[in-house]
């Protein structure tokens, strides 16, 4: 009888060890769907992000530069200007956060701001003007950095300053309390909640006799009506308080004391399970139309765990905010695809972008720019990096004011500013996704005269300078060898430089390919052929000086040579209370 209990004790251990090791093994293959959340920021130099998620210790922290960012306790710190990534594996999550240390940045990267609500954005470390603008104005608009919560939701405030566009994100919520009229028991509680909000709430009662709060939960202290206020992202939600006498118990009293008028259904008590659906399917960006960003979201689907992705991020990139992300287009045109997983099922949207790059360049007549057809150099005409990433066709809507100069031998290419104006130069793909328009703004150097002309010290100075050979301001008495056809025209420029008529570039080209076939020549090195007309110009400004002796002194001192009067075309001196200007060209 004893091996027979002894042998069914064995049994049931032997059981109870299969149970447990099945149990166990059914447990370890069990597993958690792991999450990657990504975050773009923008910080100053030297300047922190505090991470709002908390981390357990076990978690792993590194960064790809730790010259330009590093974290240290939940706190990024910008070190230096560029960017970085700081990669946190905590629970088999991942949490990449893409840092931008710059010299501007905002002074918030992520606000909660209440419907009707505002909160104000600056920019920081930068001045200049600033183009604000909401990539969703029926959730939130911005004005002057004055960002105002229309309605429930999420985008992204944009500032644009001197080329630089920095982002805010934005999250819309409208607190409610759960009841605005409670009726209590003196001696019972109700608890009160805030729904729609993700901030803490500070509780307040205005009679602290009557009724006292603490985290929601309102008690009554005796008979009277008070208010009870929550404070949250600075909204006041008040909730009215009845504190009637305590009743004697009794079995059909009901236990909680409301009205009737409060015991309405709580529309959050039964909640409708939806299929995950994307909000659009299919986007187009016309050429310029993806610069501001499309929203896109995951209805009926958690915030933390969807996942975004894009096929070609050259193409289209993105900045996850939950269940919905902001995409924008990039440098590159072409076809991409936006997926967001959810639960191990992916919604795709369809992108086709057509990118325009636009860009203004601002030289002055005279300098030039290498260039040599291709989307390479004009990378550093613009100063960008990776420009484009394809290869374009170039076409210039105006070849007068910026010309083309190539060697005889085709070695060498340049372009020189020969004009003020606009030249408007397009780049186009071959698959004809995308485009550039790169237009150069050339200005003239004017004259800027300053001073009243005073022609006896004019002649005096002018007689003081000349030699035998100066030419003259009067061709008839001038001793330098040109026809007084050339000599009348050089004149004639450079008295409509001085009058302002033309800048000091038109002027030189005007002396250099001067209309006069027997004129003295040379020839550049790209082959042209230039005469050897007046090139020079000069305003001089003297201080402390009065007789034309001195004058003439502190000219040859600024034009470093006394033999460079042969040359003198043409010369005006002003004055005014303090100075003299001399404003001379050579010939």
């Amino acid at each position: 009888m004893i091996k027979l209990e002894k042998k069914k004790s064995c049994i049931i251990w032997i059981l109870m060890t299969v149970i447990c090791t099945f149990f166990v093994c059914m447990i370890g293959n069990v597993s958690v769907e792991a999450k990657t959340v990504t975050k773009d920021i923008t910080i100053g130099k030297g300047k922190t992000y505090a991470i709002e998620q908390t981390f357990s210790g076990k978690a792993t922290f590194k960064t790809s530069n730790k010259k330009i960012a590093v974290i240290k306790n939940g706190k990024i710190i910008g070190k230096s200007i560029g960017k970085a990534k700081i990669t946190i594996k905590d629970k088999g999550n991942t949490y990449i956060y893409k840092i931008t240390v710059a010299k501007a940045y905002l002074n918030q990267n992520e606000i909660i701001v209440n419907v009707g609500k505002t909160v104000n954005l600056k920019i920081k470390g930068m001045k200049g003007k600033v183009k604000w603008s909401s990539l969703n104005k029926k959730v939130a608009t911005v004005k002057n950095g004055k960002v105002t919560g229309k309605k429930t939701g999420k985008t992204v405030i944009q500032a644009k300053i001197n080329g630089t566009i920095l982002k805010c994100n934005v999250k819309v919520e409208k607190p409610e309390l759960s009841k605005k009229k409670v009726t209590i028991e003196s001696g019972k509680s109700y608890i009160l909640k805030v729904k729609g909000t993700s901030r803490k709430v500070v509780w307040t009662s205005s009679n602290r006799n009557v009724v006292t709060v603490k985290n929601g939960k309102i008690t009554g202290k005796k008979q009277g009506n008070t208010t009870v206020i929550a404070k949250v992202n600075g909204s006041v939600l008040k909730c009215n308080i009845r504190v009637t006498a305590a009743k004697k118990p009794h079995k059909d009293d009901a236990q909680n004391t409301e009205s009737t008028e409060d015991k309405k259904p709580d529309n959050n008590d039964s909640i409708e399970t939806k299929t995950p659906k994307l909000s659009t399917t299919s986007i187009t960006w016309k050429f310029g139309d993806g610069d501001d960003g499309t929203y896109l979201t995951l209805n009926n689907a958690d915030c933390d765990d969807v996942i975004w992705n894009t096929s070609d991020e050259k193409i289209v990139r993105i900045y996850p905010e939950g269940n919905s992300a902001v995409i924008y287009n990039n440098l590159k045109g072409g076809k991409a695809i936006v997926t967001a997983t959810y639960k191990g099922k992916t919604y795709s949207c369809n992108v086709v972008s057509y990118s325009l790059y636009k860009t203004n360049i601002s030289r002055e007549e005279g300098t030039g720019f290498d260039y040599d057809e291709s989307a390479k150099n004009m990378d550093e005409l613009v100063n960008t990096e990776n420009f484009l990433g394809v290869s374009l066709d170039w076409t210039w809507n105006r070849t007068d004011l910026v010309q083309k100069k190539t060697t005889p031998d085709g070695s060498y290419t340049h372009y020189i500013v020969e004009d003020s104006g606009t030249t408007e130069v397009t780049g186009i793909s071959k698959d004809g996704f995308t485009k550039a328009v790169i237009t150069i703004n050339s200005y003239g150097k004017y004259i800027d005269k300053k001073g009243t002309y005073d022609e006896k010290l004019t002649n005096e100075v002018f007689e003081l300078l000349k030699t035998e050979e100066t030419r003259n301001t009067d061709k008839n008495s001038s001793f330098y060898s040109m026809p007084n056809d050339q000599l009348e025209f050089l004149l004639f420029t450079a008295d409509k430089w001085y009058k302002g008529e033309i800048s000091d570039r038109k002027r030189v080209n005007l002396f250099r390919y001067t209309p006069f076939e027997n004129a003295m020549c040379s020839y550049s090195p790209y082959g042209e052929r230039e005469y050897m007309g007046g090139a020079n110009s000069k305003v001089i400004e003297i201080s402390g000086k009065n007789t034309a002796k001195e004058v003439v002194e502190e000219i040859n001192n600024s034009m470093g040579d006394k033999n460079w009067s042969r040359p003198l075309l043409f010369i005006k001196i002003h004055k005014d209370k303090e100075k003299i200007y001399v404003y001379l060209v050579q010939g």
